[in-house]
């Protein structure tokens, strides 16, 4: 009898290896950190693309922030004025120092205003028997706050009436009654009373000042600074003498 005879593989790892190739075509291997049905290369190029719109996008940032800072210096410039300065090796006295006019609308400027009116007129009318006191007001206090084109009047009327107070042995006292803003000046309502050497009441008057004033800025020494720290200047002043 003829029997048909399968001839059998004598080789088993061949067999082995065939079936494992099969099996690796059918399931891929999915272990790794790539898994082998991702294209590397494209994810590699997706990084380096998005990393190139992330500096994009700061540097645009930036670019923004910078031209917001630009902006804003660029508004601040005419708040700053430069001044030349000039630097010295002198004493702190005689170094020059500027004086800066009071700034209108703060408060109490009205108030300050009237008060400094009331002291100048006081200092400019009154006579008094300490002739020092009379020098320093009339060479400093009067000096340093009367327009220089109205200061020669004051010393022509000062020095007339001085003298003749002095040759009489009178002196004056000032009283100030009210100040009173009229327009764009002041009037300043005040009483003398003049006495003798022993104190006798001599003579009893009423006048009426009326002056403007302004504030303006001024280079002094460093040791005149405080004489008048505001810059507060009497542009003109004329006094009349009130009927009682």
């Amino acid at each position: 009898m003829a029997f048909g005879l399968k001839k059998k593989n004598k080789d088993p790892e061949k067999v082995v290896s065939s079936t494992a190739n099969e099996a690796d075509n059918r399931a891929p291997d999915q272990v790794g950190r790539y898994p082998s049905a991702v294209h590397v290369p494209a994810l590699e190029s997706r990084r380096y693309l998005w990393t190139a719109r992330s500096y994009a996008i700061a540097l645009y940032l930036s670019l923004i922030v910078n031209l917001a800072l630009a902006s804003a210096l660029f508004m601040l410039v005419p708040l700053k004025s430069v001044q030349p300065m000039l630097v010295t090796f002198h004493p702190k006295s005689d170094q020059v120092v500027k004086v800066e006019p009071f700034a209108r609308g703060t408060n109490g400027f009205d108030l300050m205003t009237e008060k400094m009116i009331a002291e100048y007129v006081k200092f400019r009318e009154e006579i008094i028997s300490d002739e020092k006191e009379m020098a320093e007001r009339y060479s400093n206090y009067i000096y340093n706050r009367t327009n220089q084109q109205i200061f020669p009047q004051f010393q022509e009327e000062a020095s007339r009436t001085y003298n003749e107070f002095r040759t009489r042995r009178l002196v004056r006292y000032v009283d100030i009654n009210v100040v009173n803003r009229q327009g764009g000046g002041y009037i300043v309502e005040f009483e003398t009373t003049d006495s003798d050497n022993t104190g006798r009441e001599i003579q009893k008057l009423v006048w009426q000042a009326t002056l403007t004033v302004d504030y303006v800025p001024r280079e002094v020494t460093y040791s005149e600074q405080y004489i008048n720290p505001l810059g507060f200047i009497v542009t003109s002043y004329s006094k009349r003498q009130k009927r009682q």
